[in-house]
């Protein structure tokens, strides 16, 4: 499996790159601390596999 996706549990309006920040965040939360996706770089058809901690 291959990372796909990190993801902070919450978010912030700086996380989002350099760029000053448009409009209001949109209030994702993702596990308790942080949110992995996975993927199969083999075989697009395996399921992604989903981690949080």
């Amino acid at each position: 499996m291959r990372l796909l996706l990190t993801m902070d549990h919450t978010e912030h309006q700086a996380s989002w790159g350099p760029f000053p920040p448009v409009g209001s965040p949109t209030g994702v939360a993702a596990g308790r601390n942080e949110y992995r996706a996975f993927v199969c770089p083999a075989d697009p058809a395996h399921p992604h596999r989903m981690s949080t901690q």
